[in-house]
């Protein structure tokens, strides 16, 4: 689970680096997308933190509030 909260909160600049460095203005529309996914992805990991008893509830609001305001 650490690993997939990892990859999915850095995956945001990374699609954001990588659709920048693409050629074609589609493109880098398509990674910005992506990116935007990103935050989503990261929260629903969390959320399964919180239901394994991995972090408490108020950490999870925290986290959603920081992710919310993003």
């Amino acid at each position: 689970m650490k690993a997939q909260i990892l990859d999915a909160s850095r995956s945001v600049t990374a699609n954001i680096a990588e659709g920048f460095g693409r050629f074609h203005h589609q493109e880098n529309i398509q990674f910005s997308g992506q990116s935007r996914g990103s935050p989503d992805e990261t929260l629903e990991h969390m959320i399964a933190a919180y239901d394994e008893k991995y972090i408490t509830k108020n950490l999870l609001s925290e986290i959603n509030k920081i992710i919310r305001n993003a």
